[in-house]
């Protein structure tokens, strides 16, 4: 009985926090509560050298920051910037990719995260929701730019 009476305090502190006598909502119910409304390709910036690169090994690298623009009580908007750079064996530029995404979120509830569900929010959902339009990006301009479609790895949440 008493385990009982704690799982019942807690779940009832973690979904209804009263505050000046108004029902506020937690991180959990803004989850389930969001939408993604839209993703848009803010900026694109693409570059290859004229000069095909030699048969041998290409190097990847591909840096991601992902923050939130605003939040306006039921709309949240966020960037994702993803910057690709291929070289080859003599760490020469072969090409560049560099894209920017918007992702404008509807919330059914009206909500404020605070710095620490920004910071997590930021981390975990927007890379999940934009993940796969990246990667169509740069598979699709890589063969644009006359190479083999480069694929990136699915995006995997790590705890």
């Amino acid at each position: 009985m008493a385990k009982e009476l704690v799982r019942s305090q807690f779940f009832f502190s973690e979904v209804m926090c009263v505050n000046h006598q108004e029902k506020q909502i937690n991180y959990g119910e803004f989850i389930g509560g969001i939408e993604v409304k839209e993703i848009v390709l803010l900026k694109l910036d693409v570059e290859r050298r004229i000069e095909f690169a030699a048969a041998g090994k290409l190097d990847v690298a591909l840096s991601t920051d992902f923050h939130l623009i605003d939040q306006d009580g039921h709309t949240f908007r966020a960037r994702a910037d993803f910057d690709l750079f291929v070289t080859d064996s003599a760490d020469e530029k072969v090409l560049t990719i560099k894209a920017s995404f918007m992702i404008i979120y509807e919330s059914s509830n009206e909500y404020t995260l605070s710095g620490e569900e920004e910071k997590f929010f930021v981390t975990r959902n927007v890379p999940l929701n934009v993940w796969p339009f990246a990667r169509e990006l740069i598979s699709s301009m890589t063969t644009r730019l006359g190479y083999p479609a480069l694929l990136i790895s699915p995006y995997v949440l790590t705890r």
